[in-house]
């Protein structure tokens, strides 16, 4: 299974930028413009039911994002099966 959404702020500041998975299927790596920035390798006979979130980090905002995400699995079905969403903030950074 494998999807992607694009994103852009329009305020033009530096955001933080956390995805968060209601629950997903499988072994799941995160791709942020084109380059894997992290991945959640726990075994989906344990982590099948469990939410999780993933920091993506401090982006440019004012600018288009593309985030892909990929769920895989040895047997049987694979995939995001509870609410995904992305939740922003301005950065405190300097």
């Amino acid at each position: 299974m494998h999807g992607e959404t694009r994103f852009k702020d329009s305020v033009g500041n530096i955001i933080e930028v956390v995805w968060r998975s209601g629950a997903v299927e499988g072994i799941c790596h995160i791709w942020l413009d084109g380059e894997q920035t992290s991945a959640r390798l726990q075994s989906p006979e344990v982590m099948w039911n469990r939410p999780f979130m993933i920091e993506l980090g401090a982006l440019s905002s004012g600018r288009k994002h593309r985030l892909a995400v990929s769920v895989t699995k040895e047997d049987h079905g694979a995939g995001i099966w509870k609410p995904v969403g992305l939740l922003e903030w301005l950065c405190a950074c300097v």
